[in-house]
């Protein structure tokens, strides 16, 4: 009839191909625990010297030529692992193995929050891959962002678990990038920190999600009173402490160069911390300048790595939001520390910026970075030059709701050890 469910590796198995990073067991060559793209048609590492998967490998042969490229996933790529969960993929992840439970967000509200267990599978806008250029089916659940299990972050609500689409012969296609089918009482893998009553929920929804397959129209209902919260006994990851230096997505390379989170992640242990911007006591160091309805403003939404504030231009919600015309923040040479040679920062923002709206970095008033237009970003990570005679401005232009920019904790890193906060 054209349907197929596909859970973790069966979302990989139905598509064209995927970016995968760690052990496949494949010959390791260029692909041992780093990302190759594995395709019917061959298998690519990453070549530094075009900035793209291009390196064929093991003499242009495919090691997954055996992928069904299935119905509506004809020419879809797709990704994994989501690292910042579960990570690093390996033959022996240390110190456990590469599995734990996460916050999924239906995207139906009338559906509760739930947590499923996660162990590898296949979704898309992590890093290589973009929704909006595969085109295919309808996202029922995202994972949310990794700060609300102790993880590192990655882009919120964009890396679907759940998603479908119809076929041609009048079926279905479900793919669940997580474990939604595990049971607590019969997975060799852990329980994750997943409670009974949220593996109740989960059964719920799936089975709510293929009623249309199973032929079926008594339907069970959620238990509602079920906290999302993982348990505090149970085997799960805190990838945030474990990894400090990040994971996939903060240092991947990415197509066309840059760092991890869309440009250079981190600045490098070698320097010092010599001033550091969090926004916290709600002074404001710099300028501002420009900007209707909802320019740069300190508030408590825009908060990374521990912080309670952070500034936002636009704002999330119900009321009219975006800035409507060009709002800066503007940080003069006056306020960059002597010894300065780069500058970090955390950066957030949706991906429904599009091309009509702006989230630029400027160093003297030439473009360094740009962030619309991709896939979004919960408190990435960036480092770019700075002296101490430049001047950064930090620009937003958003057309609606939700539409917002966000920036944290921003540091001047140099040689210097006489740091200090503002």
């Amino acid at each position: 009839g054209g349907n197929y469910v596909g859970f973790c590796a069966g979302g990989y198995y139905a598509a064209r191909g995927y970016y995968w990073s760690g052990y496949d067991g494949a010959p390791a060559d260029n692909c041992d625990e780093q990302f190759c793209r594995y395709e019917v048609a061959g298998t690519f590492s990453y070549d530094d010297g075009t900035e793209d998967f291009t390196e064929h490998e093991w003499g242009g042969t495919s090691y997954h030529s055996n992928l069904m490229a299935y119905g509506p996933l004809a020419n879809v790529i797709v990704e994994g692992p989501i690292e910042e969960i579960a990570g690093p993929w390996a033959v022996a992840s240390n110190p456990n193995a590469p599995y734990d439970s996460h916050v999924v967000q239906p995207t139906d509200p009338q559906v509760p929050l739930l947590r499923q267990i996660y162990y590898g599978g296949a979704t898309e806008n992590y890093i290589y891959t973009n929704t909006s250029e595969s085109n295919w089916g309808t996202e029922l659940a995202y994972f949310r962002s990794g700060s609300h299990d102790g993880d590192l972050s990655f882009p919120d609500n964009s890396l679907w678990t759940l998603k479908e689409t119809n076929t041609a012969p009048g079926g279905k296609i479900i793919i669940s990038s997580a474990h939604i089918e595990a049971s607590l009482f019969y997975t060799s893998i852990g329980d994750g920190g997943m409670t009974e009553c949220q593996n109740y929920n989960n059964y719920v929804f799936l089975t709510r999600s293929i009623s249309s397959i199973l032929g079926i129209s008594s339907l069970p209902d959620y238990d509602t009173i079920c906290s999302a919260d993982r348990k505090a006994e149970g085997n799960s990851k805190d990838t945030a402490s474990l990894f400090p230096s990040g994971l996939a997505y903060q240092n991947a390379p990415r197509i066309g160069g840059g760092g991890g989170g869309g440009g250079g992640g981190e600045c490098g242990s070698d320097l010092t911390v010599l001033k550091l911007i969090d926004f916290e006591t709600g002074d404001l160091v710099g300028t501002l300048s420009g900007g209707a309805r909802r320019p740069w403003a300190i508030r408590d939404a825009a908060a990374c790595n521990g912080s309670s504030k952070g500034i936002t231009a636009g704002i999330k919600g119900d009321e009219n939001g975006g800035v409507d015309s060009e709002s800066f923040l503007s940080i003069p040479s006056t306020d960059i520390p002597f010894s300065t040679i780069r500058m970090s920062y955390y950066y957030s923002y949706p991906r429904s910026l599009d091309r009509g709206d702006d989230f630029h970095v400027y160093v003297n008033d030439v473009l360094v970075k740009t962030y619309e237009n991709g896939s979004g970003a919960s408190c990435a990570t960036e480092c770019i030059s700075v002296s101490a005679n430049d001047e950064v401005k930090f620009k937003c232009k958003s057309g609606g709701n939700n539409e917002i920019c966000s920036i944290d904790q921003i540091r001047f890193h140099g040689s210097d050890t006489d740091s200090f906060r503002i």
